[in-house]
């Protein structure tokens, strides 16, 4: 998930990381903001998330530990966990200092509104002030392009059931449902997977005793879509609806 601005090659063995649990926004271990703008970043992305449910943190670290940018954001990732459950509409960015390396890193549910291109994107707005070492500035330009591109949709389950999300017919679309399925084996390998998003990137699923749907998914979701699959009971999943006839759906995570 996420982009890149450049990459680098492990030089020794790889560290893990281990982040402090009690901070939901500004965790700087390498010291770049001084307290009075750790506090203002806090509050802003402390808005953002009451304003929308947008979950965004920022990580700083004093060098990647022996571990490439790719790796060591993944495993940020998983241990912020940004975003709501079942939702994953979060994203990171993470600084190392030694390496001069930036990436913004989303979680899977924002991946429909902040695609890797547009991350990069939003790295390149970031690019001026970062080069007259403005990090206090770069940050708050960041959080706020991904803000603005995750605000466009709403982020309210709207509909607790399938039930719910039918009765609504045609105003279903755009919302977000919370669905019980299972899915269908199917063969997507041959997609390419440098595509992120793909119109072949998709299960078909079936709601209830008979109704069908298709759910798409992006190539970073496999993992937690082989879930909807394979589990033995029915996956509760969360949705948004991209169409009601026939119905399709874009995957935001799992309950």
């Amino acid at each position: 998930m996420g982009a890149c601005a450049t990459t680098a090659e492990p030089t020794e063995s790889p560290k893990r990381l281990t982040l402090p649990t009690q901070e939901r926004y500004v965790i700087d271990m390498a010291g770049i903001l001084n307290s009075a703008q750790q506090d203002s970043l806090r509050m802003i992305l402390k808005a953002y998330e009451e304003e929308s449910s947008l979950h965004f943190a920022l990580v700083s670290v004093a060098d990647l530990g022996g571990q490439d940018l790719q790796n060591l954001s993944l495993e940020v990732a998983k241990q912020l966990k940004t975003g709501q459950p079942g939702l994953n509409n979060g994203g990171i960015i993470l600084i190392s200092m030694a390496e001069r390396l930036l990436k913004v890193e989303v979680n899977y549910g924002l991946e429909w509104q902040i695609s890797t291109n547009q991350a990069a994107d939003i790295l390149d707005s970031m690019r001026d002030q970062l080069g007259k070492e403005d990090y206090f500035g770069a940050f708050k330009t960041g959080f706020q392009g991904m803000y603005e591109k995750g605000k466009t949709v709403s982020w309210d389950i709207a509909f607790p059931t399938y039930t719910a999300m039918k009765e609504a017919g045609e105003e279903a679309v755009g919302k977000i449902a919370r669905i019980k399925a299972r899915g269908k084996t199917r063969d997507y390998s041959r997609v390419p997977m440098d595509y992120q998003f793909h119109e072949n990137l998709y299960i078909d699923l079936v709601i209830g005793d008979d109704t069908p749907a298709r759910l798409f998914f992006s190539n970073y979701m496999v993992e937690m879509v082989n879930v909807v699959v394979y589990q033995d009971e029915r996956a509760i999943l969360h949705a948004r609806v991209r169409k009601t006839e026939p119905l399709e759906l874009e995957m935001l995570g799992l309950e």
